[in-house]
């Protein structure tokens, strides 16, 4: 685990992330850029379908139903991409961290509720 994780720390994109603070910030913010696509996307489809009674008939839901799957898509996209990049930084750290391990855990529980 220690080779892998010293590995990925040793990647040339963690290496130019690990020596540029700009750079890093701009990763990070379009890690949250990409979580509130994604989060912006699925709440109000959610919400539509709560409405409609969980018929993808009813009123503005077709329109929408295209709509924010997509958005939803670039911002899952957005968000692992960074996400991982962002990790492998400091991978030994967030291995060890309780609070980055909660964040995978509900990372799976959300995969598992989107299928």
């Amino acid at each position: 685990m220690e080779t892998m994780l010293d590995l990925v720390s040793a990647w040339p994109g963690a290496v130019w992330l690990q020596g540029s603070g700009t750079t890093y910030l701009v990763v990070n913010a379009i890690h949250i850029l990409g979580l509130a696509l994604l989060v912006g996307a699925i709440f109000p489809l959610d919400i539509l379908l709560i409405r409609s009674g969980g018929n993808p008939i009813a009123s503005d839901l077709p329109a929408l139903a295209r709509l924010l799957p997509r958005m939803a898509a670039y911002g899952l996209a957005l968000a692992l991409f960074t996400g991982l990049w962002l990790f492998s930084v400091r991978p030994h750290d967030y291995v060890a961290n309780p609070a980055f391990l909660f964040k995978m855990a509900l990372l799976v529980l959300a995969g598992c509720n989107a299928v």
